[in-house]
């Protein structure tokens, strides 16, 4: 918040501007200020406000600053409040101004929240009076679902939920699929076809069961594909 500040005792030039600006700046509650000379010979204030005091209060306190400074330089008090602008205190001057705002370097920096990207969550192998389907879930909280024709045929099945749940169409086809040792660790790796003639390669740390390792190796591939 921005004021134009004419409201504080003993701005007749009894302190330098120097010292009225330094004076001003100590207070809480300011976040920047800038002092010059009217026509008259009179200090202008410009005043921005942190927002973590009351304006009434940190005209207060500027004004009781301005006091004590004449004080003890021995300059002759002045009246305890002036009132300029058809007779407004301080406080209604900075309330009033609302409509300002802080310069960039006080400006707080707000960061806009990242939309959190889904994840694979389940893969699940369901049997029923229908027959044999694999179920993909993600983080997000979707669901989609592939027959499994033949037994032999469950790893594509996987692709398909997958690629069903990550609305890739038409689906990918899997071209290869091999575990191997990478460090010490198994790794499964899979190469999907895509029906435009891509190729996409995905890999996942073997840490739970085949299915939804694979399931996260597809996930991976189809990612790096978009």
């Amino acid at each position: 918040m921005q004021t134009d500040n004419n409201d504080l005792a003993g701005l007749d030039g009894a302190l330098a501007p120097e010292e009225l600006e330094k004076l001003a700046s100590a207070v809480e509650g300011v976040a920047d200020i800038e002092v010059d000379l009217r026509e008259d010979g009179l200090p202008h204030l410009r005043i921005w406000l942190d927002g973590t005091v009351p304006p009434e209060e940190v005209g207060e306190r500027i004004r009781h600053a301005v006091a004590t400074a004449r004080t003890h330089t021995g300059a002759m008090p002045g009246p305890t409040r002036r009132r300029v602008g058809l007779g407004r205190t301080l406080g209604e001057i900075l309330a009033a101004d609302e409509v300002n705002t802080p310069p960039a370097h006080f400006a707080p920096e707000i960061a806009e929240p990242e939309e959190a990207r889904p994840s694979l969550a389940l893969i699940a192998v369901e049997e029923t009076a229908g027959g044999i389907s694999v179920r993909a879930a993600d983080s997000n909280g979707g669901i989609a679902f592939s027959p499994v024709e033949d037994p032999r045929s469950l790893n594509q099945a996987v692709v398909s939920a997958v690629a069903r749940l990550r609305q890739e169409r038409p689906l990918p086809r899997l071209a290869g699929v091999e575990v191997r040792d990478v460090s010490g660790e198994p790794v499964l790796t899979v190469v999907l076809g895509f029906a435009d003639g891509r190729r996409a390669v995905g890999a996942a740390l073997v840490n739970g069961g085949m299915p939804f390792t694979l399931g996260q190796a597809v996930w991976e591939a189809i990612g790096s594909s978009d």
